[in-house]
């Protein structure tokens, strides 16, 4: 045995995020604002296309002022892989695959850098 019984949740992207969302509306973003906005591209390629789009809006709005020009990284991770495997990061909401050659699909998380 590899894992323990019933910590599934611990071990899956996917599931791990999922369940930190369903917190976060619960108990409110206050005290679930430690992981980074997560989306699944099987499931919610619009709402993650939305939000590239939005933040960079923001940006692009903000970079004029500051004399700044910085983007917003996103980092795409395949589900079911581990060790850093098939990990890429990306700014351009075109680059998003649905799945891999292997029919995985993808996490996509706003990149902190820090």
């Amino acid at each position: 045995m590899n894992r323990m019984p019933g910590t599934q949740v611990l071990c899956c992207k996917l599931k791990i995020a999922r369940r930190h969302r369903e917190f976060r509306q619960q108990f409110g973003k206050q005290d679930f604002n430690f992981i980074p906005e997560t989306f699944s591209l099987l499931d919610e390629r619009e709402d993650v296309l939305q939000s590239m789009t939005m933040r960079k809006r923001s940006l692009d709005t903000r970079s004029g002022e500051g004399g700044e020009d910085r983007k917003t990284v996103w980092i795409v991770k395949p589900i079911g892989l581990s060790r850093g495997r098939g990990i890429f990061l990306t700014d351009n909401p075109i680059e998003l695959p649905a799945k891999d050659n292997n029919g995985r699909g993808f996490l996509v998380q706003h990149y902190i850098a820090d």
